[in-house]
Order: structure tokens, then C-alpha cells, then sequence
């Protein structure tokens, strides 16, 4: 494995999430990153439809981030939506529905 090799150890629908994630990794000596963060920050209504912000890491290191995200801590997360969790398909048809109105469908 390169050095330049990342893993994904978690995907997010929030900023603040994804900040605090990065921030307790990197305090951990971890090199994390979000992608797409400043997509996110600009137009967060989109963040279902591209599959929400990926927080990477080095891959050698991929295990051990995964084990400090899945602790918690203090900052324990509320939990996400159920509409996270709902297969990819169904994201994108309510991404549509959002972006090009109900009304056109009701009437």
C-alpha cells in the first residue's frame, strides 16, 4: 500500500459532524480529511444526491479510525435520519422531488 492510499471510514449528512469526526481523528495523530467539504458548505441541499461527505483516511491506518469513530466518546452522535438509510434509488428520487417541486407531481 502507498502511503497515498485512503479508505473511506465513514460517510456524514452534516457539517458539524464532519468537522468533529476530522478534528477527533486528527487529535488521535490521524491524517483525515472530509471530501466534499466545501461542496457540502455551499450547497448542503445536494449532500443526498452525491452520496453525502465521505471522511477519508490513510489506509494503514484505516482500522484503527474506524474502532475511534465507532467508541463515540462525548460526542456521540444522535443518529441519522431514516431516510439515510434508505437505498441509493430512493435518495435520488427524493433529491428530484426536491429540486424540481412537489407540485408538478400532486396536481
Amino acid at each position: 500500500m502507498a502511503e497515498r492510499d485512503f479508505e473511506v471510514a465513514r460517510v456524514v449528512y452534516s457539517l458539524p459532524e464532519a468537522a468533529v469526526l476530522v478534528s477527533k481523528l486528527q487529535a488521535y495523530g490521524i491524517d483525515a480529511f472530509a471530501m466534499p467539504l466545501h461542496f457540502a458548505s455551499v450547497s448542503w441541499h445536494f449532500l443526498v444526491a452525491v452520496g453525502g461527505i465521505e471522511i477519508r483516511v490513510p489506509a494503514r491506518r484505516y482500522r484503527l479510525a474506524v474502532q475511534l469513530i465507532a467508541d463515540g466518546g462525548p460526542f456521540e452522535a444522535a443518529g441519522e435520519a431514516e431516510m439515510f438509510r434508505r437505498p441509493p434509488l430512493l435518495n435520488g428520487l427524493f433529491a428530484f422531488v426536491v429540486l424540481f417541486g412537489l407540485k408538478r407531481f400532486v396536481i
